[in-house]
């Protein structure tokens, strides 16, 4: 009888202990399920707008990727003149958004705008590789350029990297560009450092760099 007691204890100590592990396995996944909404309320968003030496005006949003996840992300824009019209709508997407990056969406504009409105999705990536977290970057300042040198420290290639800049004035946008950084293979291989020239003919005196890619 005692042998039996002492078995039965035993079984219902694994058997509490294998409830409480699963019921941690479950907090822990809904901890981090993804819900496009939370997600969304954790990217930190900042504008900027910009006239170019052709009147063209632009709109960038500088994004950081504050969630836990990877995303794939498309954002509806649109602007209005001073008496409420509407003035454009346009659409951009952005893929293997990695949690942590930030990155430089633009939108090319055909009329200065008075009001901006936009709406965010965002769907967990679930397609590309994110590169993001494996390039480096180290910036030189030239005469009207920076000479930016950018790393892959991964251990696979990094397809299709995009670096985008805004070049700064005291906050104020004054100058755009941007320009990718790959080999004839249209890809950065592991360990390799591609440098390119990234102009600015306007005072400047900070700017923001981002670099996207995927794999």
């Amino acid at each position: 009888v005692a042998e039996r007691d002492s078995l039965l204890k035993q079984l219902g100590q694994s058997v509490n202990n294998t409830i409480e592990d699963n019921n941690e396995i479950s907090e822990s996944k809904s901890k981090f399920e993804f819900d496009e909404a939370t997600v969304i309320s954790q990217l930190e968003i900042k504008e900027y707008q910009y006239t170019d030496s052709l009147n063209s005006p632009w709109l960038f949003l500088v994004i950081k990727n504050n969630s836990e996840f990877n995303l794939d992300i498309n954002i509806d824009l649109k602007t209005f003149g001073s008496n409420g019209n509407l003035l454009a709508a346009k659409s951009e997407d952005q893929e293997a958004f990695e949690s942590k990056s930030e990155i430089i969406v633009s939108f090319l504009l055909d009329e200065k705008p008075s009001k901006i409105e936009y709406n965010i999705s965002a769907e967990e990536e679930d397609f590309y590789q994110c590169v993001a977290s494996e390039l480096s970057y180290k910036s030189n300042s030239a005469k009207d350029k920076e000479i930016i040198s950018v790393t892959n420290n991964g251990n696979e290639s990094a397809d299709f990297v995009q670096g985008d800049i805004l070049f700064l004035k005291n906050g104020v946008v004054v100058d755009y560009s941007y320009t990718y950084f790959s080999d004839d293979d249209f890809e950065i291989k592991p360990g390799k450092t591609i440098s390119k020239e990234l102009t600015c003919y306007e005072n400047y005196d900070s700017f923001i760099f981002c670099l996207t890619g995927r794999r």
